[in-house]
């Protein structure tokens, strides 16, 4: 159900009921695979997984996981590098831009390049607003480093001073997305027909 509610934020009008349902299952899928790598797989593992699916976004997994298995608190940049590769937002907007607008055709393939900033910065605000989000609960559980926490260690800073810099930072991250957006809308007729 939670994640029929990620697709219906996501895309709500009613004509894209199909999308939702199949928004629903990459998220699903997404969210089975980011627990296998955050809390339930060894080391060992995930070596094994990654390397039989052999995905770019779960090399960038494989990466958080070491970090993790290795009690490794990486500098706030480089763990904003790694995570909004790795973060669910790319698949689930690629996987919605073709649900929505164009199926598979080279040039919507080729359009993808067009948008990487648009896609970046959308990833990436998820990424930060998942992290400013997580709760008490999921702190106990999931020992993966999180946007905060690195922040935190790396400036010696209280918990409430690191959110305020991540919201700080989701503040830049709209504003380079809104830019990236407009980069986007200014080769088409129809500026409409971009998605997110």
């Amino acid at each position: 159900m939670e994640c029929f509610f990620w697709s219906v934020g996501m895309v709500f009008e009613p004509q894209y009921y199909t999308c939702r349902v199949e928004l629903t299952k990459v998220v699903a899928l997404i969210t089975t695979v980011d627990d296998i790598y955050d809390m339930y797989g060894s080391l060992n593992e995930l070596k094994v997984f990654t390397n039989a699916v052999k995905r770019s976004s779960y090399k960038f997994l494989m990466s958080a996981a070491i970090w993790t298995h290795n009690n490794y608190m990486s500098a706030l940049e480089d763990y904003l590098d790694n995570t909004w590769r790795s973060a669910s937002g790319m698949v689930i907007l690629t996987h919605g831009y073709f649900l929505i607008y164009q199926g598979f055709k080279n040039d919507s393939v080729e359009s993808l390049d067009k948008k990487r900033d648009l896609y970046k910065w959308s990833s990436m605000l998820f990424r930060l607003f998942n992290d400013l989000a997580t709760t008490s609960d999921e702190k106990e559980n999931d020992k993966s480093p999180k946007a905060i926490s690195c922040y935190m260690h790396e400036h010696g800073v209280s918990e409430e001073v690191a959110r305020e810099h991540i919201e700080t930072l989701i503040d830049k991250a709209w504003m380079k997305m809104i830019k990236a957006r407009i980069v986007c809308s200014e080769h088409l007729t129809d500026p409409s027909m971009i998605w997110p």
